[in-house]
């Protein structure tokens, strides 16, 4: 569910992170919103109205 929601929330299939050995799933998270705040949505678990993520501008 959590990548249907964010393919939906971006309008993006694929996407890349590099990370460090160390980095876990919370810091792949933080990592992604910080490119697309869209995204905080799937964080806090809200069903809010979509936002407008800004590196793709879907709205």
């Amino acid at each position: 569910m959590f990548f249907f929601r964010a393919r939906d929330l971006t309008g993006i299939t694929d996407t890349s992170l590099e990370v460090s050995p160390s980095t876990t799933a919370h810091g792949c998270l933080n990592r992604l919103i910080s490119n697309f705040s869209c995204l905080e949505e799937i964080r806090n678990g809200a069903h809010s109205k979509r936002g407008i993520c800004p590196r793709t501008c879907r709205s």
